[in-house]
């Protein structure tokens, strides 16, 4: 399923038809996963990260949100983000 297909199955709903606490409650959740994006980051010793960053199966395209400047494929940016942000959670 694509996302854009989410309007088909049903479960887009337009921003003016929100509760605003749900506006809210997502602005809050937001700012918790980066609040803890940065935490994390700063915890996690960058040894250990640089070492992740080398078990790659593709060429090194993107760059996870840290360590700064590193490259890696698009799978292990993703599971490095996630890993940073279970690390402060």
């Amino acid at each position: 399923m694509q996302v854009t297909d989410l309007q088909g199955a049903g479960l887009y709903i337009p921003y003016d038809r929100l509760n605003p606490s749900t506006i809210t409650e997502a602005k809050y959740r937001l700012l918790d996963t980066i609040l803890a994006l940065i935490g994390g980051a700063l915890s996690v010793p960058k040894d250990e990260l640089k070492s992740l960053l080398t078990v790659t199966n593709g060429v090194p395209e993107i760059r996870p949100v840290y360590p700064a400047g590193l490259k890696t494929s698009l799978e292990m940016a993703g599971f490095l983000n996630a890993f940073i942000l279970r690390n402060a959670d």
